[in-house]
């Protein structure tokens, strides 16, 4: 990434022990590799969220995720990702149209689609305009509201959306 694009930064920003192992060894990664100056580490922040219209793209690389929050949100903020296709990561970035997946591990696949995105800010816009709409059809409280009304109403015997119509 930083041979084709040397002003990249890599923002590492969530709940991180900032004076623990992880985060030495992973500064040290950095510095070894020339790359201490490219490597940030942000922390928590409260209202992280706000944050993400700041960033180019997110890069996802987690290998076991149920629903990742930090991904729906940046769908809401309209910054794209790229991540692996593990867990409940396919059901938040839709592959070609809000974000890119790649096979759970491939490295190699993961910083192509990375260094591809970066590169291509058109594609990125055309992603991140994608984001919100599939944030509001499938995360916001009225579509998750529904859903659950979906699920509770098909556990208890009854049509799909009777109680949420009978509700209405």
């Amino acid at each position: 990434m930083r041979a084709e694009h040397p002003e990249s930064i890599l923002a590492f920003l969530g709940p991180a022990d900032m004076d623990g192992p992880w985060v030495a060894t992973l500064r040290a990664a950095a510095a070894d590799a020339g790359l201490g100056e490219a490597v940030r580490f942000l922390g928590e922040r409260s209202r992280a969220a706000r944050l993400l219209p700041a960033f180019d793209l997110i890069l996802h690389p987690s290998r076991h995720e149920a629903l990742p929050r930090v991904l729906i949100e940046a769908l809401q903020s309209g910054v794209p990702a790229v991540a692996y296709a593990v867990g409940g990561v396919p059901e938040v970035i839709e592959d070609g149209r809000t974000g890119v997946l790649v096979a759970p591990g491939d490295t190699r696949a993961l910083a192509s689609a990375l260094t591809a995105l970066a590169s291509n800010p058109l594609r990125r816009a055309r992603l991140g305009r994608a984001g919100p709409e599939r944030g509001r059809e499938r995360f916001s409280v009225d579509a998750m509201g529904r859903a659950l009304v979906r699920v509770y109403s098909g556990l208890a015997g009854g049509a799909p959306g009777a109680a949420h119509e009978a509700a209405a």
